[in-house]
């Protein structure tokens, strides 16, 4: 008898789900309308506001956005996390135009503070404060050229930003505004990824070359040398007029972009050069960079532009000779890894590119 109840059960557990299979089709992928998000619907681009609840900018059919949205995973209720039409508004009282204001208040790229209680936003080439509690936003930038890149300081009281090729600092309590780097220029990017470690290192769409410690009061920054890199005459022929946008674009055999790597006061003052001397009878690769969880030091990864081994270094804040912690090798490509985690005790999880395990390394 229980033989046939459990004959019975699967029967109709293999019926269900005969009735249940679709043939997978292109629509089912890309239709905007009716394909299947097989990942599930919050996809990219959400952020943790704690254990329990994040946001998430909703887009529609067209990829514009929606609303930015509160989601709590315990009670599975969803709910706006602010008003975009306010931010629109403040923008405008700001003195940004009616278009710009509604324009940036849908953007599905702001730049939150840790608290995510306050948003930096580049508007007609410069930068605006919001304040989502207060409803206001103040202007922190006016100058011809324009801002890119701002990142808040993870205690919010900063925020640095990228100004033709050199990097700047402005201190959100008083709005002094610091530079931080002084020899930008066509060729020299401070702080600002070039085209060979935005589209082949760093990963499509990453221009931001610089990283605040973790108690917000240092830098550390690439400096790209684009000196010697053939230039490629590049069209942008989504416009509708052609635009030529000549592009440095090493071919293989081109000297590639010489990168060196500094750490800076966030207020201004000497800057420290961490010494890769040793690297440069090759061409080498700074691929990943980030500070040890308590902020003493910094590690970053170098790599031979063959991508057959991997350093990953460490250096104190006040630059000099790095140490290296690890160093790998392989004769086929290597993939830039993952920054370590740090754990309070001083040790660290890394993932090891020649095993495809994550190891615990006491330091």
């Amino acid at each position: 008898m229980k033989r046939a109840a459990l004959l019975t059960l699967v029967v109709l557990i293999a019926a269900s789900a005969l009735a249940q299979r679709k043939q997978l089709t292109l629509e089912t992928i890309y239709d905007p309308t009716t394909k299947v998000y097989f990942s599930g619907a919050v996809q990219s681009g959400f952020d943790w506001l704690d254990d329990s609840t994040f946001i998430w900018p909703k887009r529609d059919a067209k990829g514009k956005l929606v609303e930015w949205e509160r989601f709590d995973v315990k009670s599975g209720s969803v709910q706006p996390f602010f008003d975009h039409a306010a931010l629109a508004h403040a923008l405008e009282q700001a003195g940004v135009s009616a278009d710009q204001a509604a324009s940036a208040s849908k953007s599905t790229s702001l730049q939150f503070d840790a608290k995510k209680s306050a948003v930096v936003i580049e508007v007609a080439g410069d930068l605006f404060l919001y304040s989502i509690a207060k409803q206001n936003a103040t202007r922190l930038t006016s100058t011809p050229a324009a801002e890119e890149l701002p990142a808040f300081s993870p205690d919010g009281k900063w925020v640095a930003f990228v100004r033709g090729n050199n990097l700047y600092t402005i201190d959100l309590a008083t709005a002094h505004e610091r530079q931080i780097t002084t020899d930008g220029s066509s060729t020299i990017l401070n702080g600002n990824l070039d085209w060979v470690y935005e589209e082949e290192v760093y990963g499509r769409g990453t221009k931001l070359g610089f990283w605040w410690s973790p108690d917000s009061s240092r830098i550390a920054f690439l400096r790209t040398d684009e000196a010697g890199v053939p230039v490629y005459p590049n069209v942008d022929q989504v416009a509708y007029h052609p635009v030529a946008e000549p592009q440095f674009y090493p071919k293989a055999g081109d000297p590639n972009p010489h990168v060196r790597l500094f750490v800076a006061p966030a207020g201004g003052g000497a800057v420290a050069t961490v010494d890769n001397e040793r690297y440069t009878a090759g061409d080498f690769l700074i691929v990943r960079v980030a500070w040890t969880k308590d902020g003493k030091a910094l590690t970053y990864q170098v790599q031979n532009r063959e991508q057959t081994w991997l350093d990953l270094d460490q250096v104190e804040p006040s630059g000099g000779t790095p140490k290296t912690l690890i160093h790998e090798t392989t004769k086929a490509w290597v993939e830039p890894l993952d920054e370590p985690a740090w754990l309070d005790d001083g040790s660290f999880v890394w993932r090891s590119e020649r095993s495809g395990f994550a190891h615990l390394y006491h330091y």
